[in-house]
């Protein structure tokens, strides 16, 4: 029996995420694409069907990772063509594309805990209400409904995870990583929260670890199947930057503005713990990345 290594190709690979899970991916001939072509990568873009044929440089790939996706729609519910046109047309057309030149049998396509309403019940599991409460979560769920559809209707298998808020690594921006930057200098932090629907609850390395041992462990016996991939655990707005203030030994002082406008919300990650060990290390990871930066 053949030993060699089966090639994985990580759509959007050179992004935030992408560029993580790059680092622990074992076991494949990775590749990755971005819509530049640059650093090693394969020019792919879902805007441009022209730029499809340069993935077929290879004549299979054993999984097709899908992390290309576009947060234009995040915290906003306008319908705007550039919020939505990546996740629908540009999914639709890559899919098509990939059956036709028998690319793959294995998609898994990355998804966003933004695709739930916040009137499920907690944790909420897989099964839950899908009511996003911005076009970016819109756009997830049309995602996920395409690649169902297509699964149904062709011999391809594919897998939704559904991912929370995510923070650190090389990210210099979101809630954690300013409010971090501000406590280091002792600045006042204004919260307002009248608007908030979802935040920041896991760290990119725990996702990555989490990603990859999913990917090698999964046994793809479904047509079709969707997981969370979370800590499982409760956490809470406004504590977690009293988190990061205590941590940081700051004298900033936390200023609460408006009424608070959101409601307990987090992930069940018990489907997915079948195939990935999750350990519950959000107040862990938190502060050893507070005090890594």
């Amino acid at each position: 029996m053949s030993n060699a290594k089966k090639n994985i190709l990580l759509v959007g690979g050179s992004g935030y995420l992408g560029n993580h899970l790059r680092n622990v991916i074992s076991n494949y001939n990775l590749f990755f694409t971005s819509t530049t072509g640059r650093e090693n990568s394969i020019q792919l873009d879902f805007s441009d069907t022209k730029t499809f044929d340069n993935i077929k440089t290879q004549s299979n790939y054993d999984c097709i990772f899908i992390l290309a996706s576009s947060l234009l729609g995040l915290g906003t519910t306008e319908l705007k063509n550039e919020y939505i046109q990546l996740d629908t047309l540009g999914l639709s057309n890559f899919l098509q594309f990939v059956n036709e030149n028998k690319l793959t049998e294995k998609i898994i396509y990355t998804s966003s805990m933004t695709v739930y309403g916040t009137d499920n019940v907690l944790p909420v599991k897989e099964d839950g209400v899908l009511n996003p409460l911005s076009t970016y979560g819109l756009s997830k769920v049309l995602g996920e409904t395409i690649l169902k559809f297509h699964c149904q209707s062709t011999t391809t298998k594919g897998v939704v995870l559904r991912i929370p808020g995510i923070y650190g690594g090389n990210r210099t921006s979101g809630f954690i990583y300013n409010t971090a930057q501000k406590c280091k200098k002792n600045e006042s932090i204004a919260i307002d929260s009248s608007s908030l629907g979802y935040w920041e609850t896991i760290h990119i390395n725990d996702l990555s670890v989490s990603i990859n041992e999913f990917i090698q462990n999964y046994d793809w016996k479904n047509n079709f199947n969707i997981f969370n991939i979370s800590y499982g655990t409760k956490t809470d707005f406004i504590d977690c930057a009293s988190i990061i203030k205590e941590t940081l030994n700051s004298t900033s002082e936390i200023i609460h503005k408006g009424n608070k406008g959101y409601v307990d919300f987090y992930l069940d990650n018990s489907k997915v713990k079948q195939y990935v060990t999750i350990n519950d290390n959000y107040i862990s990871s938190l502060k050893s990345y507070l005090k890594s930066i």
